[in-house]
C-alpha cells in the first residue's frame, strides 16, 4: 500500500532492463493505478501483456482501465480473453457482463451475470441486476431465483427496483404507503403525465432526466403487464429519449423497444 514509493523502484527495473518480466510491468501498472495515473498504468499493462498475453488477471485489469476511459469494445475484448483463460473466475464474468450491458447486449450480459451470480452471493446488487435482466428476457424462474437471493440478503430497505420487480413477478402489490411515482401510477393515483412530471423535479437537469428515464421504464413494464402495447412503446421511447447509455433502464428500454419493431425492419 505504498504505491508512490514502489513506482521509482519498478521504473528503474524496467528502464534498466534488469529482467523486466511481465510481472514487473504488471506491478508497475497496478502501482500507477493505485496512484491515480491510469494512462501510465495502461502503458505498463500493455508491456506486460506483450511479454505474456495469457495472464488473465492482467487482461481483466487492463479491461477495467479501458472501460474507465470509455473504450468499451477494447474492454470487452480483454474480458472475453480473460474469461477464456480463467473460466472459473466469477469476478471476470461479472465485469464482462457489465460491459455487455453498457453496450446494450442484453442476452450476453444476462449470460455472463448469471455465471457470476451463481458463484458470488455478494454483492446483493448483482443478484438484483441479474433478476432484472432475466425478467427482461422472459426468464421468469431465473429472475425469481436471483430476486429471492437479493431479498434474503436485503430483508429491509430494499431498492425500489426490487419492489417493482417483485410486483411484476406477481409477488406483491404496491401498498398505500408507497409514495413513489411508479407505485402511484400502478395504483392509479397518478396519470402518466403526472407521474413523469413529478419524476422530473430535481436539483439538476441531468438528475431529472435520469429520474424520468427510470420512472418511464418501470411504468412501461407495468403497461406491458397490463397488456397495453401502445402505452408500453410510448413509455419506452420516453426512457430512451431522456436516458443515456450508462443507465441500466436506458439499455433495457432500448433493447425492449428494438424487440417491438417488425422483423423486416430489424433486418434492414
Amino acid at each position: 500500500k505504498r504505491a508512490e514509493e514502489a513506482i521509482p523502484i519498478l521504473e528503474a527495473i524496467t528502464l534498466n532492463r534488469i529482467a523486466p518480466d511481465a510481472e514487473v510491468w504488471a506491478m508497475l501498472g497496478r502501482a500507477h493505478l493505485a496512484s491515480g495515473t491510469p494512462a501510465l498504468a495502461l502503458s505498463a499493462l500493455n508491456e506486460a501483456l506483450q511479454i505474456d498475453p495469457r495472464q488473465a488477471e492482467n487482461r481483466a485489469l487492463r479491461g477495467s482501465l479501458l472501460r474507465q476511459i470509455g473504450d468499451l469494445d477494447g474492454a470487452l475484448a480483454d474480458y472475453q480473453t480473460a474469461a477464456r483463460l480463467s473460466p472459473a473466475d466469477a469476478s471476470i464474468a461479472y465485469a464482462k457482463g457489465l460491459v455487455h450491458l453498457q453496450l446494450g447486449q442484453i442476452p450476453e450480459a444476462e449470460q455472463a451475470l448469471a455465471r457470476a451470480a451463481a458463484t458470488l452471493p455478494e454483492p446483493a446488487g448483482l443478484q438484483l441486476l441479474h433478476a432484472l435482466l432475466a425478467h427482461t428476457l422472459g426468464q421468469t424462474e431465473a429472475a425469481e431465483a436471483s430476486l429471492l437471493k437479493y431479498q434474503t440478503a436485503i430483508p429491509e430497505k430494499r431498492n425500489q427496483a426490487a419492489r417493482y420487480l417483485a410486483y411484476l413477478l406477481g409477488q406483491t402489490e404496491p401498498g398505500p404507503e408507497a409514495s413513489d411515482e411508479v407505485s402511484q401510477y400502478i395504483r392509479g393515483d397518478l396519470t402518466r403525465k403526472q407521474a413523469l412530471d413529478t419524476a422530473g423535479r430535481a436539483q439538476t437537469p441531468e438528475l431529472a432526466r435520469r429520474q424520468i428515464c427510470a420512472t418511464a421504464f418501470w411504468m412501461a413494464q407495468h403497461a406491458h403487464r397490463q397488456g397495453e402495447p401502445d402505452a408500453y412503446q410510448a413509455l419506452l421511447k420516453i426512457a430512451v429519449n431522456l436516458g443515456h447509455p450508462d443507465l441500466t433502464e436506458f439499455q433495457l428500454a432500448k433493447w425492449q423497444l428494438e424487440q417491438t419493431r417488425p422483423q423486416s425492419t430489424k433486418q434492414k
